[in-house]
C-alpha cells in the first residue's frame, strides 16, 4: 500500500514540474539563454520520464496489492 500511494504522490509531483517547465518554455523561450534553454529542456525530458516511470510503478503496485 505504502509503494502504491509513493508512487502516485510523486509521479503527480513529476507531472506538475513537467508541464510547469514545459509551459516555461514555450512562454519564455525566446528570454533564456542557450544553456538556460537546454537545461530548462532536459528538466522537461527529465521530470516527464520520471513520472511516466512513477505511475507505470503505481500500476504495478496496484496490481500486486488487487491479486492478494
Amino acid at each position: 500500500m505504502f509503494g502504491l500511494i509513493f508512487h502516485i504522490m510523486f509521479g503527480s509531483v513529476f507531472i506538475v514540474m513537467s508541464v510547469a517547465s514545459l509551459i516555461g518554455l514555450v512562454l519564455h523561450g525566446h528570454e533564456y539563454t542557450p544553456g538556460h534553454f537546454w537545461n530548462m529542456t532536459a528538466l522537461c525530458i527529465a521530470s516527464t520520464l520520471a513520472w511516466v516511470w512513477a505511475l507505470s510503478e503505481a500500476k504495478e503496485a496496484w496490481y500486486i496489492l488487487k491479486s492478494r
